[in-house]
């Protein structure tokens, strides 16, 4: 059997990750950095869900102010919740509004632009079972929410003499930031 890998070795795509939100900050009232880790499928399994975030970045944490909802939403290509919630036009030269209106990017605003597109292809073109998390805090830090983006590497093998794709699920890769909202 003559078989390729033809996905990127899990070290390498963290590294990837971190250096493609090196130069990030999530915007909102205060502009906050965008954090990666891998955390085992072990740990999760083959789905993560909203008592997973709760457990993983939550309960082990004495001096985090705890969830009071978590929100989930699947993050497939553009047109998912998800994907929208988290990029919104962060990704655009030009943002057409509903109501006629048109925003131009200035140049320093389109190489930002061009950032957020690379994260968002490392995110599908490398992980399976994309999910947004948005989750709402108690007193006394109920203006922030707390963003997480999970995503499962998959190991991509094809059979050079068939054409046959082999896939493997690896280790979940967490992008988290937050936003303030007054």
């Amino acid at each position: 059997m003559n078989v390729k890998c033809i996905s990127q070795p899990p070290k390498e795509l963290l590294m990837a990750f971190r250096q493609s939100v090196k130069d990030l900050l999530y915007p909102s009232e205060t502009d906050a950095v965008i954090v990666v880790q891998s955390i085992s499928s072990d740990e999760v399994g083959a789905a993560f869900s909203a008592q997973d975030i709760r457990r993983l970045f939550y309960e082990d944490d004495e001096d985090a102010t705890q969830p009071t909802d978590i929100d989930m939403a699947e993050m497939l290509r553009s047109d998912s919740n998800g994907t929208k919630a988290f990029f919104r036009n962060r990704l655009d030269f030009i943002t057409s509004h509903t109501i006629n209106e048109v925003e131009y990017k200035l140049p320093d605003e389109r190489v930002n632009a061009l950032k957020w597109r690379h994260l968002r292809d490392l995110l599908f073109d490398n992980l399976i079972r994309l999910r947004y998390f948005n989750v709402e805090l108690a007193e006394p830090d109920q203006a922030r929410k707390d963003i997480y983006i999970v995503g499962q590497q998959v190991e991509i093998n094809i059979d050079l003499d068939t054409n046959e794709i082999q896939t493997k699920p690896l280790d979940w890769i967490v992008l988290s930031t937050y936003v303030i909202e007054t």
